[in-house]
């Protein structure tokens, strides 16, 4: 009769007793069967539960059907107000209730009132008549609405009868009402409510409120890119360009766009909508063939930046033009389809502009995410370990004025090439910690790349498998909620070599890369190339090893400054080694002139973070002098390999 639910079972039980079928005795629980079966037969529990309801007096009814509007659970004096009752008269209302059990007060600081269960409350709504209930949701409304503390609790109460609310006046202060608990709903993150508020306003916003059309269109595109429905936020994109012409009233929603596109592959689309947007607020990138040129000038700022006393930008008033403010959020949404493109010219070229921004006309909060990627670009183009320095005191910056998610942010990109200068371990904790950051700050693009980008350190720091697969896993439910298909390729694949590693897959499954499916994200193309590369070299196939480890090469500046094209090289290495052992002498020349290579490159690597790269040297030079049959020095070598790593 109950399907198994514990709470119907247990009232239906109740009902019985109370209606004398079910009796008490000293022997054990009595009845007649057949009256039982007929009285089984007659209603369900909803039924009995209503009948118990409308039982009760009119004024205790009213309280009821007022919480049930409300919801399962509320705080006393909140109850009060919506039914417009005082606290002594509510109390007396409120008896019958509680001595049926359908509501159960919870005492403390600020009191509270529940459902005894939350079927209860499903019966008292379905039992209100659509007008009466209609009517009672919007004197709720109206009531709460003039307690300015119950703005949030009061916009709600007004989603489901926003048709009803028709005078100017009122339709002024429902939408300010919507707007500020939509507001306050991002900063928890519900993003559905967020767009459910905000399409509920914009059903009240005449059709001349041009400039308010456009703020709550920009707030209600951003919920949709959060929730991951992309194509539904192209659509208030285009509503919000055709309503304002201006690029930079529209940069908000420009940046979202931009980002959207990022989140679906389209880089070369997203880069060139960001630029345009850009040039309308008058920063203008010089074209391909003087950016190189340029880049050596665009230097000297991260150079005079560094130069100047920590302590200044501490005082200085921030930037507050409004076009250079555009301007650097712009800059932030371009910045990551760079990054997917191997574009690293004009991620540099950006980040740089920023810090000019800076420079020029004061520190900033937004500014802070393109800084990130010039001290990026300068550790990984050009080595230069100012790149360094310049996040170090990103970071600082940032935690002393209070920049959040900036300032995770500059953590994740501290973690990413924290490998070349410190032990890795440190780049696993400061990845975790940014991306709690960003996502308590609302960012949710970074915090997805995040996931990607600890595999590596975890494949050679984690005590086991798990931890790694724990975190692919956790990443691919992140990414397909906010709809992020780039980073989820990659993901795919690191949990392609996690099944392997484990056993739970053959290697010679992924074989093929399916080069198609990448076509558009060479990053994701190369982790698919180093990931079999990595199960070849554990399993042993030198001739998958080598053809991997060859179509990575080209690849490597899709991830560039990251501790995968370590990871890439070594491999490299490997493959070279082994065929240098079975090359004819010819051939084994040029193969130990490109592993001479590799090892001059882990020298380089060795003498700013010997804790990640000392053990990887003396592995290669192991791997170097067995295939140039010098078999002592292989020996020493390789146990110097493994001192290295027992050390550790």
């Amino acid at each position: 009769r109950t399907s198994g639910n514990p709470y119907e079972t247990v009232e239906l039980l109740n009902a019985l007793q109370r209606e004398g079928v079910l009796a008490p005795t000293a022997a054990g629980w009595r009845w007649d069967d057949a009256a039982a079966r007929a009285r089984l037969g007659e209603s369900e529990v909803g039924e009995l539960l209503a009948a118990r309801v409308a039982a009760m007096p009119a004024t205790s009814r009213a309280l009821i059907e007022a919480m049930a509007c409300l919801g399962g659970r509320v705080e006393a004096s909140l109850l009060y107000t919506a039914a417009a009752v005082s606290a002594s008269v509510a109390e007396k209302q409120l008896a019958p209730a509680l001595d049926e059990g359908v509501l159960v007060v919870e005492p403390g600081p600020r009191e509270s009132v529940r459902f005894r269960h939350d079927r209860t409350r499903e019966v008292v709504l379905s039992g209100l008549a659509p007008g009466r209930r209609r009517t009672l949701q919007l004197a709720i409304a109206r009531r709460l609405a003039g307690v300015p503390e119950l703005f949030a609790v009061a916009a709600e109460q007004y989603l489901p009868v926003i048709d009803a609310v028709v005078d100017a006046a009122e339709r002024r202060l429902v939408v300010g009402l919507l707007r500020r608990a939509a507001d306050q709903a991002v900063l928890i993150g519900e993003y559905t409510l967020v767009n459910a508020l905000l399409v509920a306003a914009l059903r009240l916003i005449g059709p001349g409120e041009t400039a308010t059309l456009i703020e709550v269109h920009t707030g209600r595109q951003a919920a949709l890119y959060s929730l991951g429905r992309l194509d539904e936020a192209d659509a208030e994109y285009h509503t919000i360009e055709r309503l304002c012409p201006d690029a930079i009233r529209r940069a908000d929603a420009t940046a979202v766009q931009v980002r959207s596109l990022t989140h679906r592959k389209r880089f070369t689309e997203a880069i060139d909508l960001g630029l345009k947007s850009l040039y309308e607020c008058g920063i203008v990138m010089p074209p391909a063939d003087r950016l190189a040129a340029d880049l050596d000038h665009q230097y000297e700022y991260l150079y005079r930046w560094l130069d100047t006393d920590t302590a200044e930008d501490l005082v200085r008033p921030e930037i507050t033009d409004p076009t250079l403010l555009a301007a650097t959020r712009l800059i932030n949404a371009i910045l990551p389809a760079g990054y997917f493109l191997a574009d690293h010219a004009t991620q540099a070229w950006l980040g740089l502009e920023a810090l000019r921004i800076w420079l020029e006309h004061g520190p900033g909060q937004a500014l802070v995410g393109p800084v990130n990627f010039a001290a990026y670009q300068a550790v990984a183009q050009r080595g230069d370990r100012a790149g360094y320095r310049a996040l170090r005191r990103l970071l600082a910056l940032g935690e002393a004025r209070g920049y959040e998610p900036e300032t995770s942010h500059a953590r994740l990109f501290f973690a990413i090439l924290s490998c070349w200068f410190e032990p890795i371990e440190h780049g696993v904790h400061a990845t975790l910690r940014a991306r709690a950051g960003l996502i308590a700050g609302g960012d949710l693009a970074y915090p997805g790349y995040s996931y990607h980008l600890i595999v590596y350190l975890l494949l050679d720091c984690a005590p086991s498998l798990d931890q790694l697969v724990d975190q692919v896993e956790a990443g691919l439910a992140f990414l397909r909620r906010t709809g992020n298909e780039q980073t989820g390729q990659m993901l795919d694949e690191h949990r392609w070599l996690a099944r392997v590693l484990r056993g739970e897959s053959s290697a010679a499954a992924g074989k093929a890369v399916p080069a198609d499916r990448y076509a558009d994200n060479p990053l994701a193309l190369l982790i698919a190339h180093l990931n079999r590369a990595i199960a070849a070299a554990i399993f042993g196939d030198a001739a998958d090893l080598t053809r991997h480890t060859v179509a990575a090469m080209p690849l490597l500046p899709a991830a560039q400054g990251q501790y995968a094209t370590a990871v890439a090289r070594v491999l490299r290495g490997l493959a070279l080694a082994e065929q240098a052992r079975s090359a004819d002498s010819a051939e084994r020349g040029d193969l130990l002139a490109e592993l001479h290579e590799v090892v001059r490159w882990l020298v380089g690597r060795v003498a700013d973070a010997p804790d990640n790269f000392l053990h990887l040297l003396r592995w290669l030079e192991a791997e170097r002098a067995w295939a140039v049959g010098d078999v002592r020095a292989a020996e020493l070598a390789f146990d110097a390999a493994r001192r290295e790593v027992a050390g550790r």
